[in-house]
């Protein structure tokens, strides 16, 4: 996942496959700040020896930018639950709405940031993070319409979800990490 998470946050997204196959791991969404970045992956999961028991689950991984413009991973990650079997647009979320799955936060000598994550309808067209009066924005690239964003740990965030003409369809206050 972290070599892949690498050259996700240098080349782009990859074309997304209609299902994750077994013991895969496929990104689905990137944050890269000027600071800090991350990458939401869509991974199999093995149940416990009884097929029924494997489902799909979010990943994210969390890096920091050190020397010479490289990013470096936290080596940790997190995530919760994915909500669909395969990798498509959800029928379930209208064209305006937003979901929010969960928060993975690493703080710390070796944590570095905080993401939030999810998917959007049809209606968004970029992810926003303001910290401390400073506004980073990226464009929704997750053909899924998944996203995540993130911002240093130390720091409290307001996460937007923003439509055309940059109507605010979400908006999410994060106090910094413990």
């Amino acid at each position: 996942m972290e070599e892949w998470s690498l050259w996700v946050l240098s080349n782009g997204l990859p074309d997304m496959p209609v299902a994750v196959g077994k013991g895969e791991s496929v990104p689905v969404a990137r944050w890269v700040g000027n600071a800090v970045a991350a990458v939401l992956h869509v991974q199999w999961m093995w149940g416990n020896g009884d097929p029924d028991d494997d489902n799909l689950a979010s990943e994210v991984a969390c890096f920091s930018q050190v020397v010479d413009g490289a990013w470096q991973s936290s080596g940790s990650s997190g995530g919760t639950g994915w909500h669909s079997a395969t990798l498509g647009r959800s029928d379930s979320i209208g064209p305006t709405e937003t979901q929010r799955f969960g928060v993975h936060g690493e703080a710390g000598e070796a944590g570095c940031c905080v993401a939030t994550f999810g998917i959007t309808g049809i209606a968004a067209r970029f992810v926003e993070v303001e910290t401390e009066g400073h506004v980073e924005r990226a464009p929704l690239e997750s053909s899924i319409g998944a996203w995540i964003a993130c911002w240093d740990a130390a720091s409290a965030a307001t996460v937007r979800i923003l439509g055309y003409d940059d109507t605010s369809l979400y908006s999410e206050s994060h106090p910094g990490w413990p």
